[in-house]
C-alpha cells in the first residue's frame, strides 16, 4: 500500500516513461481519459470518543473522468503526474509524510476517499488499485473505550 505522498513520488520517479493506470474498488480500469485535477494538503485535527486530541496530515489526489470522453486512450504518464506534482509543490507546501489518499467517484456514485495499493508494474505501466478505507475507533485501538 502507498502510505505517504513521498512514497508515491518515489514510485513515479523510479518508473519513468510508464502509464499510470488506476483500478476502482471493483478492479475495473478507471477510464483512461481521467485527469488528476487537484492535490489537497489537508490538516486534520480531531478529538476521538475517548477524549484524546489527534492531529495528522492527509494528501488527497483527486481523479476525475470528464463527461465528454475523448475516444482516444491517453492515460497519464509518470512524467505528466510528476509535472503536476512539481507544479503544485512550487505553489504550496505539501507534506511528504502525509497519509496518501485518492478521491474518485465512479459513475452514479458520490466522491469517496480511497487508499492506493500498488498492483502490477511492467515495462509500460503502473497499476494502482483503489481500496476503501475502513473506519476505526482510536479509543478502542488504544485499549480504552468511549
Amino acid at each position: 500500500m502507498l502510505k505517504t505522498f513521498t512514497e508515491f513520488i518515489k514510485l513515479l520517479e523510479s518508473n519513468q516513461g510508464k502509464d499510470v493506470v488506476f483500478l476502482d474498488a471493483l478492479g475495473q480500469v478507471i477510464p483512461r481519459v481521467y485527469h488528476l485535477t487537484e492535490i489537497k494538503n489537508c490538516q486534520i485535527e480531531s478529538v476521538d470518543c475517548g477524549g484524546m486530541a489527534n492531529r495528522w496530515t492527509e494528501v488527497l489526489l483527486q481523479l476525475w473522468v470528464p463527461r465528454d470522453k475523448n475516444p482516444e486512450n491517453h492515460p497519464l504518464t509518470t512524467e505528466k503526474v510528476l509535472k503536476i506534482i512539481y507544479q503544485v509543490q512550487k505553489l504550496q507546501s505539501v507534506d511528504g509524510d502525509g497519509d496518501l489518499f485518492f478521491e474518485y467517484n465512479a459513475p452514479c456514485d458520490p466522491i469517496a476517499k480511497y487508499q492506493g495499493i500498488v498492483g502490477m508494474i511492467d515495462e509500460t505501466r503502473i497499476e494502482i488499485k483503489l481500496g476503501k478505507e475502513q473506519a476505526c475507533c482510536k479509543a478502542i485501538e488504544r485499549g480504552g473505550c468511549c
